[in-house]
């Protein structure tokens, strides 16, 4: 066997390894499927609120006296029923200072019909004004589900559509489902299914610290409030803090799924925000109109490897149809490999957009169409590092200075994360009928690929900056290689001050191999220059390193892949 020495490192080629994927979505370590489980659906007694009291009329009695003796009937596995009717909920869990209702381990609430069994919030403003304030509480709970209920509250005041300042009126309840850990004890298989949520101040459903959980078939309408400080989400996808990063423990933010629900603005900021290192959750089928800003939002808290498709957004006329970082605060980038494909977004100011050094975000099949948003963009890579934009249609926007594709230089935000658009591959995209094309203003080492049909837009179909640098092509596109082709593993991991490294390159050509940090900044270059094809080994020491997650990255031509790294001191 022989062995070369590149920058410390040694290459031996004749080991053979067995692949490893780093994949968006509902995918484990290893590359296999992360299935999606079944809810655990009640197994044991019916326990009726009625019977304890309750009187399903909407007056001045408060309910909370007979649900909550139900819920003490109740055992694990349970079913706690509420007939149609409207649950006044004036009174706190004699567990909680801010929740009415707090669950336990397989407790189950379902309503007779979505629409005709309303829990309707009623606290005292005083109780309100904490924006912890809560219907229904779980922390580090088990199998539970919630299925055919209205969440609502007596707010009656004016609903704010600013998204600067704050409604005043804080009359409504912060948060309607509260679902996050304990300790280190996550929620796991939750599941909302079939709920309507409204008049409620931060968000429907905060879900932090948590795993396996599944939120379907819901509506998500009239928060109370828009404004800036974490205000009127639909549904809240999230960690625990920021730089908080969870990898390797039980409280993990991830493998949630949110599928087949409604939000509907314009009293909605965002539907789906996620972010603090939430990572591989699934969010698709969803239908998305008039939110007051981004659609989907990935936060710019480092969250990666999400996986978000098939969703329909339609009239965000102020925001993105998918926003990827975000600006001001404690805000910044996005994490890596964030997965936006086979979405139809119509008439938004951004169909997707990125920015402050997100990296690797792949955008793909993405049907982006219809926009009358003056200064509108289809596309929108500001510095984005590594993105790839491939087989997109973006159609019919013809509103005065739309660009269908847009690269250009990022200003940053509060004094960092400018820069150009780098390594960006753009390939098989269909751009027509527009007002504009493709528009390359800055970028380096950009991959524009002879696959791009691009005709037919109104004012200018190409327009190319003087000093953008490019990839040139080459005779098989490497962007339409598949992803397969490149291969990575790494043992042991979490490691403690150096891994093995295992690959394979499909061509005999230039490659490059770096570890990354989370914000995609190099901290390690591994190898660049020629690798003959085929497997390849690497032992790597890393002793400048800290504690943390890390991703190692191998590219070469425009394929790239990328693999989870955790190193532990």
């Amino acid at each position: 066997m022989r062995n070369i020495v590149l920058f410390g490192v040694v290459l031996l080629t004749s080991l053979h390894a067995q692949p490893a994927f780093d994949i968006p979505g509902f995918y484990n370590e290893d590359g296999s499927v992360h299935e999606i489980l079944a809810p655990y659906w009640p197994w044991g007694d019916t326990i009726n609120v009625a019977d304890f009291g309750a009187d399903l009329l909407d007056n001045d009695n408060d309910d909370m006296l007979a649900i909550e003796a139900a819920m003490d009937e109740a055992g694990m596995g349970d079913l706690i029923y509420f007939p149609d009717g409207v649950y006044n909920l004036s009174s706190v869990s004699s567990s909680s200072s801010t929740a009415h209702i707090v669950l336990n381990d397989g407790y189950h609430l379902h309503g007779e019909s979505m629409e005709g069994a309303i829990l309707k919030s009623q606290f005292p403003l005083s109780v309100n004004e904490n924006s912890t304030s809560k219907t229904v509480s779980i922390f580090g709970k088990f199998a539970i589900t919630i299925k055919n209920l209205t969440f609502s509250s007596d707010f009656s005041g004016v609903y704010y559509t600013d998204r600067v300042n704050n409604n005043p009126d804080r009359s409504a309840p912060g948060v309607h489902l509260y679902i996050d850990d304990s300790g280190s004890t996550p929620s796991k298989r939750v599941v909302i299914d079939s709920c309507k949520f409204e008049k409620f101040r931060a968000a429907a459903i905060r879900l932090a610290n948590s795993s396996d959980c599944v939120v379907r078939n819901s509506y998500f309408h009239q928060a109370t409030d828009v404004g800036g400080g974490g205000a009127g989400y639909g549904i809240s996808l999230q960690g625990n803090g920021h730089g908080v990063d969870s990898y390797g423990h039980l409280r993990d933010s991830r493998y949630n799924l949110i599928e087949n629900n409604t939000f509907e603005g314009p009293q909605i900021r965002h539907g789906v925000v996620v972010q603090y290192f939430s990572h591989n959750n699934l969010i698709r089928n969803n239908i998305l109109h008039a939110t007051t800003m981004d659609a989907l939002d990935l936060h710019g808290e480092d969250e990666y490897n999400n996986e978000l498709c098939y969703n329909t957004i339609t009239d965000v006329t102020l925001g993105g149809g998918v926003g990827v970082g975000n600006t001001g605060a404690d805000h910044d980038a996005s994490g890596f490999n964030n997965y936006i494909h086979h979405n139809t977004i119509s008439n938004c100011r951004e169909g997707v957009k990125v920015y402050l050094g997100s990296p690797s975000t792949r955008i793909e099949h993405n049907i982006i169409e219809e926009g009358l948003v003056s200064g509108s963009r289809g596309i929108y890579i500001l510095n984005g590092p590594r993105s790839i934009v491939k087989n997109n249609i973006i159609r019919y926007n013809t509103a005065s200075g739309f660009v269908g594709i847009y690269l250009k230089h990022d200003s940053g935000t509060l004094g960092d994360y400018d820069g150009d658009p780098d390594s960006v591959a753009i390939d098989g995209n269909q751009v027509y009928y527009n007002t504009n094309g493709v528009w390359i203003e800055n970028g380096t080492n950009i991959f524009y690929g002879p696959d791009n049909i691009v005709h037919n837009n109104t004012e200018t179909d190409t327009l190319f900056g003087v000093n953008v640098t490019w990839w040139e092509p080459v005779a098989i596109d490497p962007l339409l290689m598949p992803v397969t082709r490149l291969t990575m593993s790494s043992y042991p991991n979490p490691y403690n001050h150096s891994f093995n490294l295992d690959f394979q390159v499909p061509q005999n050509e230039v490659a490059s191999i770096e570890i990354l940090d989370i914000r995609g900044r190099q901290v390690v270059n591994i190898h660049q220059g020629f690798l003959n094809s085929g497997m390849h080994h690497v032992q790597v020491n890393t002793p400048g390193l800290s504690s943390g997650i890390y991703f190692v990255q191998l590219q070469q031509n425009a394929d790239r892949i990328t693999h989870k790294i955790l190193l532990t001191r």
